[in-house]
């Protein structure tokens, strides 16, 4: 059950439980059509490098299923030489010295090939 209410910008009306519901689905669905259906690979990743998820395009990329990458580190996809500068970038966003970085990097794939991407 939702415990507070959305107010609006425009006029500050208070929204029905239902009609909160029925944006917060909308919300949720427009996400997720967006990460599922862009044209880049996109990984979610928690603050120790554990993939989260992924979308298709990142699957297909490295070659792995949705189950499959969810069992990964972010090292565990990155080629050796690749990985100490990805941690010091990675640490920087972490303690707030940087916003977000870019990194051209090599990511190993499922069947051990060696692919260039830019991780931003």
């Amino acid at each position: 059950m939702l415990l507070r209410y959305y107010t609006t910008m425009a006029n500050r009306d208070l929204l029905s439980p239902m009609e909160l519901t029925a944006r917060l689905t909308y919300s949720e669905a427009l996400f997720h059509s967006v990460f599922e259906f862009a044209a880049i690979g996109i990984a979610i990743v928690d603050i120790q490098g554990k993939v989260l998820n992924t979308n298709s395009f990142f699957c297909e990329f490295l070659g792995y299923s949705p189950e499959e990458m969810r069992t990964i580190h972010f090292r565990d996809v990155t080629h050796p030489d690749d990985i100490q500068r990805d941690l010091e970038l990675f640490e920087q966003v972490l303690n707030g010295r940087m916003r977000y970085y870019h990194l051209e990097k090599r990511y190993l794939t499922r069947d051990g090939r060696i692919v260039w991407g830019h991780l931003s």
